[in-house]
């Protein structure tokens, strides 16, 4: 097989590499908005915060090894073509903790689901998915540390599963949830603009990482002989999941606007003081 120019496999990684810390930066400004600048984090369960707290970090440890990759490829393997061909240890750092960010995200969103939903069977099956994305990332950063792939062939199954799961289940889950939310009996004007804002919000966020994981996938089979630029697209993975995390937290407030909802961090969200002829409603939080 033919490798791609090294110059072109290196501007795409350089290229990247530019975005990711772009990214990393505004989740580092999103961040210190929640923490710092929002006052329904003070209302957040702990496990959120962790959570958030958590991202932010793996985050940072992904993009550090990403700079560490372009100049490994760039100064320390410049000209040894055959190095383009080997999963070094820095992209398995970059895979795993851009994985570990992931899993943690999808298992917010999964429990999110889970506190609105009465059929239970449906976000144990979504949790599944999840569960296999991380497995698989897991297993590639066991494999790929061990063996050290050299070759597209070997990094085929993974990268299939990897974001074949990935893609599946965002689908599943946006789907899930806006069909929850757009299917509430809403009988005020104000709920029913709110639950519109809610579900375009769910759509957009989770299309983005959707779109950027089939681009990968897609990438990466089109053609084996510059499957390396495909990492150069999923190294941005990780950061885009966060951000979309910390984007929907903050935005919670803006969504409702002037609404006289309480949103807490529960499965439901009471409206006060319903008129006489106006049955009550209850709406499952979008965060």
């Amino acid at each position: 097989m033919t490798l791609a120019s090294p110059q072109v496999i290196i501007a795409c990684l350089l290229i990247a590499s530019y975005i990711n810390l772009i990214l990393y930066t505004y989740e580092l400004y999103l961040a210190y908005q929640y923490f710092c600048g929002n006052e329904r984090c003070k209302k957040d369960g702990l496990i959120l915060k962790l959570a958030v707290a958590f991202n932010v970090i793996v985050d940072g440890i992904g993009t550090f090894f990403t700079c560490a990759l372009i100049y490994q490829f760039a100064v320390v393997y410049w000209g040894q073509t055959a190095q383009l061909r080997t999963s070094h240890w820095t992209i398995v750092i970059i895979t795993f903790t851009g994985g570990l960010s992931t899993f943690v995200v999808q298992t917010f969103m999964v429990y999110r689901y889970w506190t609105c939903t009465s059929i239970k069977i449906i976000p144990v099956f979504l949790f599944m998915l999840v569960l296999e994305v991380f497995v698989t990332t897991t297993l590639y950063a066991a494999a790929a540390t061990a063996r050290k792939f050299k070759g597209h062939h070997e990094h085929y199954r993974f990268v299939i599963l990897y974001h074949s799961g990935l893609v599946a289940a965002n689908i599943s889950l946006t789907f899930c949830l806006s069909w929850k939310i757009g299917h509430l009996e809403i009988y005020s004007q104000e709920t029913k603009s709110l639950v519109r804002r809610v579900i375009r919000m769910l759509v957009v966020t989770g299309m983005v990482p959707t779109v950027l994981s089939l681009a990968t996938l897609i990438t990466f089979l089109s053609r084996s002989d510059i499957w390396q630029i495909s990492i150069a697209i999923g190294l941005l993975l990780g950061r885009v999941f966060t951000i979309t995390m910390i984007y929907a937290l903050l935005i919670r407030e803006k969504l409702r606007g002037d609404s006289h909802l309480q949103s807490t961090f529960t499965d439901t969200v009471a409206v006060p003081s319903p008129g006489p002829t106006t049955p009550p409603e209850r709406t499952p939080t979008f965060t």
